[in-house]
This record gives C-alpha cells, structure tokens and sequence, in this order.
C-alpha cells in the first residue's frame, strides 16, 4: 500500500522551548500579525539544527499568509512589513531563564526587505538559541496551520499557552499572571473578560485544534484566578483553516507519533489491555448507547479519533485514580463530554484522592529538603576551598564591598576584626562573595549541576500536584 503522504498544511512545525512559551510579553505591544511572523519564521526552524541560519521568505507568500488582498499596494505592504519587522527587533520579551534571572530578549537581530528580489531575510537573536535549536525535552510542537486566521495576539499566545498543557486538559493561572504572559494591560476584569479571554475562546474553536472553557475563582467578589479547561477541536470540518502550500522549504516533524498508537499506548496505562483497546476501538461511535447522544458526538467531534482523545481529555481532567479505565469506558458509552457530567463520581472518591496528593506533596517537600541540604553541603566544600586562598578570597571580598557600598559602610564596617570574619558573621558580605564565586569560578560548581537540576524538577512535580490540590 502506498504510504500516504501528508498534507501540506501538516508540514509547517512551530517548536518552542517551554519556557520560552511562559515568556513575559508585559513590556510588549505586538499585534497579532508580528506574533504571525515570528511564529512563521520559527516553523522554518528545525529542533534538530545546531544553528541559526539566515530565513529568507518570499514576499508574496508573507502577503497571502497575513491574509492581505489583492487589492492592497505593495507600498503599503512593505510598510507594515517594515513595521512588524521594527516590533520583533525592539520589543522585550522577558524569559524565565534556568538560572533563576529573567533575559530580556528581542525576537530578531536583523532584518532586510528586498523590493526587488520580492523577498525578506530575517535573523532571529542569538540570544534565544537554547529556546529554539536542539530541543530534547520541555517543548511544545504544534502545526502553523492554527495560527494564520487568529485576529488577536491574545488568542495566538493563549494558543500557545495552553498547547503546552493539551495533554493534562487543565491549566490554573493566577489572573496578574496569565495577563502579562497574553501582553493584556486591561485592568478591569470585565474588559479583560470580554476582550482577551472569551475572545480567544471563540477564535481557538473556530480556528484551531484546540478549544477550551473557563472557570473564575474568587477572594471575596474579586476574580483572582482561571481554571481553564482544554478539549480538542477539529476545525477541518470545515475550512476555516488557512492552506499554506504556498510557503516552500517547510520543515517536517520527524518524531510524529500517529494518532492511534497514541490513544492505544493512552489506554494501555490506565490498564485497558490491546485485545480490549482493539474491541474499543473497532466500536468507535457505535459505543455510545443512546441514538441521540451518537449523533451529537458524530457531529461534534467528526473523527473517532477527536473522540477518543475527548474522553482521555476528560479523564485527566476528572483527577480519579481509582478505576480508570472504568472511568474511561464509561465515558465513552454515556458521552461524557464536560466536568459537570463527572462532578457525582468525581466526589465519592474527591477526598481519599486529596489526601493521596497531599502524601505526595509532603514527600516531594522532605525530598526538595535534604536535596537542598544536600547542596548546601557541597557548595559549602567548595566555597572553603576557595576561602582558603587568601589572594582569590580577598578579591571576592573588595567587589562585594563595592557592589553593597552604603550597607557595607553603615552596618557592616568596623565590626569584625578581619575581612574573613566579615564573612563569617554578616549574611550581607557572605552572600555577596558566594555570588561572586559562583560567576568567576563556574567550573569549580559544575558538579553541583545534577542536585540543581534534580531540585527544579522535584519542585516543579510539587508545583504541579499543590496546583491540583487547590
């Protein structure tokens, strides 16, 4: 049989590191068709190259990707394409670095439009490297195709935001927060509401793989966080999506995993055996018990596969660990397809489930501890080595002096009877100078990488499980 071949508009991958995706975009006023280039110049990428390479894209395809008409003047094009490209290279984006500090980073470094060859080169900043090229783990992939038709840059980023969390079905955001990762500066809830949110939530159903429904959780009559939760879409039955065989040198996903052997490795760990997912499988909508409910779901999700998929959604989504696959099935025979269906069973098992995740935290907590103890020691090994030359700690000792200048002079200075001693007893200059090791002598720490590195992952399970458990 002849391997199908995919579709054009399959072809185009936009992948992201994490947290490049959970960036601050506070300090910047992108418009949704900036946001639209920078996520075609990324899809030109690929997570496997070890570098950047000069982008060049063809202009009439830029035009026909933004959506302009015939009609429109080159003149007036190239302006705005001037004016994207002037955003992109002077608006800050703020990434959250694994360092614990924030860069400040600018999408691209240089651009240059040619009238005459009808093309534009773009170089994206050398800065955002690690965010983009040889991506292993904590990304997120998903197809260019969702992106040409959002009108709003609220809805791209929403997009973006909750594609990372697709698989889980549920995303918390704190309310201050979730508005400096869309870039929204509205401070009414109302205007936000109406504006940003439901917004995205009309456009991500129309236009994308995904849509998604939200709660609001108050502190007295004021909203203070979202809970949204994600189900997939198909927007292909019907053609709201944009075709984009127009652009060339589109980078394919190698690692592709097709959908069924996806569902079936799904349904394998929620202990649904292969002779059983098979079964399952070959019923498709014929599960569903009542005519009316199969015609619905027919209509609602197209594809056996976008049904499925709801109900594993809906089963991440529900927090049961007992019976799964229980859940599961019966899910598909009733066509579950909302939290409100599930909110009886999911409250006789609610509370042993709550406390099953407050063992977990607790555990995570005693582990995040002694791994933290654990790297005190070690750091403290290193920094006595470097103490006990004189000339490298009395170095250390004058930057820190000048870096805390007035403190130094009025709480510190005159005290202690040696600069060492200054180390031993004030919080201040030992903090300080332990900063200043960790810059200048960064080989001397490496072997303290694997404890850090163990520490941000056992906290960001805590963070998780805390956010379930809320």
């Amino acid at each position: 049989m002849k391997k199908q071949q995919p579709k054009p508009t399959d072809k185009y991958i936009v992948s992201q590191s994490n947290s490049l995706i959970e960036a601050d975009y506070s300090q910047t006023n992108l418009p949704a068709k900036t946001m639209k280039i920078g996520r075609l110049i990324i899809s030109k990428i690929s997570p496997n190259d070890e570098d950047f390479r000069i982008t060049k894209i063809n202009n009439a395809a830029i035009r026909q990707y933004l959506g302009y008409k015939k009609n429109v003047p080159y003149n007036r094009f190239n302006a705005d394409l001037e004016d994207i490209c002037k955003r992109l290279n002077e608006q800050v984006i703020k990434v959250l670095t694994d360092k614990g500090t924030v860069l400040n980073a600018f999408f691209i470094s240089s651009w240059e439009i040619d009238t005459k060859r009808d093309e534009t080169t773009f170089e994206i900043s050398g800065r955002l490297k690690e965010y983009l090229l040889q991506l292993k783990r904590n990304y997120t992939s998903y197809q260019l195709k969702n992106i040409p038709k959002l009108n709003s840059s609220y809805s791209i980023r929403m997009y973006e935001l909750l594609s990372q969390y697709r698989r889980l079905g549920r995303r918390k955001f704190a309310l201050e927060d979730l508005k400096k990762k869309l870039g929204c500066t509205y401070k009414l809830y109302g205007h936000f509401k109406d504006k940003a949110l439901t917004k995205a939530q009309k456009e991500l159903v129309k236009y994308t793989d995904i849509r998604f429904d939200f709660e609001e959780l108050k502190k007295g009559r004021k909203v203070t966080e979202i809970v949204i939760y994600i189900y997939p879409n198909d927007p292909e039955s019907s053609p709201n999506q944009m075709s984009l065989e127009f652009l060339e040198d589109a980078i394919e996903l190698k690692d592709k995993v097709e959908l069924p052997d996806l569902i079936k490795k799904e349904m394998n760990q929620i202990g649904i055996s292969n002779e059983n997912c098979a079964s399952l499988w070959q019923k498709g909508f014929d599960l569903i018990e009542s005519d009316q409910k199969r015609d619905a779901a027919k209509k609602r999700c197209r594809t056996t596969e976008i049904y499925f998929i709801e109900k594993l959604t809906l089963l991440n989504q529900s927090k049961t660990t007992l019976n799964e696959a229980g859940f599961f099935i019966k899910a598909l025979k009733e066509d579950w397809n909302s939290p409100a269906l599930f909110q009886k069973t999911k409250k006789t098992t609610q509370k042993a489930e709550t406390q099953q995740k407050k063992a977990e935290a607790k555990a995570l907590k005693l582990e995040l501890k002694q791994l933290k103890k654990a790297l005190e020691e070690q750091e403290r090994q290193i920094f006595e080595t470097l103490l006990s030359n004189t000339d490298t700690f009395i170095k250390a000792h004058s930057n820190s002096i000048q870096k805390l200048g007035k403190t130094y002079i009025k709480n510190i200075k005159g005290k202690y009877d040696s600069p060492i001693e200054e180390y031993r007893n004030s919080r201040f200059v030992s903090s300080s100078v332990n900063i200043y090791f960790r810059e200048n002598y960064p080989d001397l720490f490496a072997p303290t990488q694997p404890l850090v590195q163990k520490m941000r992952t056992v906290k960001t399970q805590l963070e998780l499980i805390e956010s379930l458990i809320k």
